[in-house]
């Protein structure tokens, strides 16, 4: 793809139908020449306070080429007036800032955390949090924690989330690119504030930073509860399962004490030549996660996956899977949206999938849950002029605790025109959602009008605006329910002996591949002789859906195709019979 000529604003805007009629209503809060907020999980850049206002953060290029990029605040007040329209405040007066993420404490002040480097000069940018000295001022007294030095020398600290516990500590988790090496660390440190000093206070170094374990992503997240002194992290490893610690008092954080959410089923050498069963678990957590304690104390975690061939050394273009997982049902993985769709080639851009950076929030007062998330429109008639997509933001609930999503309600529908040139697309970047919902989904998100996150060479420079959207939760269907299909999905091997016509003893072997799959799947077997052979498929009522053989099949190999076009989205049984033997395994057809 090349990237089309940079347009400078005032843009020209095509509307396609109805595409700026979003459901709820927007407003501009600020803006920048900076699409990409955050390269993997979000964290809560906006929070609702016990007042009613709202607190937003984004990093702000304020320049073509964001050669000028500082951290910006901006607050909405209960009538929904913003504090500095349409600009928003800056929060630090470094050299050059980015990536923030935000929380309150201490009478809803606002702590914004980011990544920031003093001069020109500095080798490294350090994290670092700033305080507003009383509520809604965007008056910001900025600290930096100790720095932290791997062999000797001053190294970055980058990306980091933040969240304030109910007893006031400051939980920080950074990245820390070791490079060459291609495998990052996760470190965490915690902060106390003095509000009558108006400072924030560190571990001194060497023990200002705590390792959490090793990465490729930058996919952490830590939250807090608002009812107990319980805090809980989570984060992506390098073979991308996802690691996930609970404490339950919020001091000391140990995280060798966590524990493998996904344990997804590594390759295993044994099967092989088979590579397709020698894959075994097919999913890989993508690189952006998002936590919640709801409250009743439960932990929520909802994250994205994709599809993951070992042994082909490849995956499906765009495919993903956004789940949910909680502490409440620990044996359970929803389905929250589903966008495994193995024809779709439309490239969503660098380190992208077609449904990915979900956001949990809860409505206190109705116990439902809500899981925002992006997902790119690949209609080839709504993509760039540069052949790229544009994003969407779509919102789910749960009536049932995470158990069940309706499927997702496209709240913002606007619509690339075809061929959108640089200042007429619209593709919602960066979304995040206040964990608070009180009849709104509070939601936040930069409006780039070139698709395509420049700084990965997709899309170019554009001036865009950030975002506040609230939509009533009255608009979003609680049903229909979003089909559920198994986390696991191991292809089956099965090495039985059987007794052929003949009486000689041997083994069978039998798998169907691709599983999961959209719309065919071939279930491979092989007869030592000549035998009778059945081969049905039935639905979880036990209904018979397919009869893919009835009859004397010939010694070999065989490949029978159960074609599932004209079914819905589930789990369905085969039943193989030849000769004395029985077998029965699960097909997840995902449309």
């Amino acid at each position: 793809m090349v990237n089309a000529q940079v347009a400078y604003p005032p843009y020209e805007k095509t509307i396609v139908g109805n595409s700026l009629d979003v459901i709820g209503d927007t407003a501009t809060i600020g803006t920048t020449w900076y699409d990409l907020q955050h390269f993997g999980t979000i964290g809560r850049q906006m929070v609702m306070d016990d007042e009613g206002y709202l607190h937003f953060v984004w990093m702000n290029g304020l320049n073509y080429g964001g050669i000028e990029r500082h951290i910006y605040y901006n607050v909405i007040d209960p009538t929904g007036i913003p504090v500095w329209p349409g600009s928003g405040y800056p929060v630090e007066s470094s050299y050059r800032a980015g990536y923030a993420t935000l929380d309150l404490g201490y009478g809803n002040r606002a702590f914004p955390a980011f990544h920031q480097k003093m001069t020109s000069g500095s080798s490294a940018y350090h994290t670092a949090v700033a305080a507003d000295f009383f509520p809604h001022y965007g008056a910001f007294l900025t600290w930096e924690p100790g720095w932290l030095y791997v062999h000797g020398e001053d190294t970055s600290t980058l990306y980091p989330n933040i969240s304030i516990d109910r007893n006031g500590r400051i939980h920080i988790i950074s990245t820390v690119t070791m490079f060459p090496d291609p495998i990052d660390w996760h470190v965490y440190t915690v902060g106390e504030y003095d509000p009558v000093t108006f400072t924030i206070t560190f571990p001194p170094p060497p023990h200002t930073w705590t390792k959490v374990g090793r990465t490729t992503v930058d996919g952490a997240d830590v939250t807090s509860s608002d009812v107990s002194d319980r805090v809980a992290a989570a984060w992506i490893t390098p073979h991308h399962d996802i690691m996930v610690l609970i404490d339950e008092d919020g001091q000391e954080l140990n995280f060798g004490e966590a524990f493998n959410l996904t344990r997804f089923i590594l390759p295993d050498p044994s099967l092989l030549p088979d590579t397709l069963l020698a894959n075994r678990d097919t999913l890989r957590a993508h690189d952006d996660l998002t936590l919640l304690f709801d409250q009743d104390d439960w932990l929520h975690i909802a994250f994205t996956t994709r599809s993951y061939f070992f042994y082909q050394a490849t995956c499906y273009w765009n495919a993903s899977i956004i789940w949910h997982w909680s502490e409440q049902y620990p044996d359970e993985f929803s389905v929250v949206a589903n966008a495994w769709h193995p024809e779709d080639l439309v490239e969503c851009g660098p380190g992208c999938v077609k449904a990915q950076r979900p956001s949990l929030g809860q409505d206190p007062v109705t116990g439902h849950l809500y899981c925002m998330y992006q997902y790119y429109d690949t209609d080839t008639t709504a993509l760039s002029a540069a052949g790229w997509p544009s994003g969407e933001v779509y919102v789910s609930v749960s009536t049932d605790g995470g158990l069940n999503w309706a499927v997702g309600t496209n709240v913002t529908e606007t619509i690339t025109p075809q061929n959108a040139p640089p200042g007429q697309c619209y593709s919602e970047e960066c979304p995040c959602m206040a964990e608070w919902v009180d009849g709104d989904c509070h939601i936040m998100y930069t409006m780039d009008y070139d698709a395509g996150y420049v700084i990965q060479n997709a899309g170019t420079w554009t001036l865009n605006d950030v975002k506040y959207h609230h939509v009533p939760v009255d608009s979003i269907p609680t049903t229909p329910l979003v089909p559920q299909v198994p986390f696991h999905v191991s292809p089956i091997h099965i090495n039985q002996e059987i007794t052929a016509a003949t009486g000689t003893i041997e083994s069978l072997e039998i798998c169907a591949t691709p599983n999961p799959f959209n719309p065919q799947t071939a279930i491979k077997f092989s007869l030592p002789d000549a035998v009778y052979v059945t081969l049905k498929v039935y639905d979880l009522q036990g209904r018979l859906v397919a009869t893919l053989a009835d009859g004397l099949m010939n010694a070999g190999s065989h490949d029978l195709i159960f074609d599932g076009s004209n079914l819905a989205s589930g789990v369905y049984l085969y039943r193989l019979q030849a000769d004395k033997f029985t077998t029965e395994a699960k097909l997840v057809l995902v449309k």
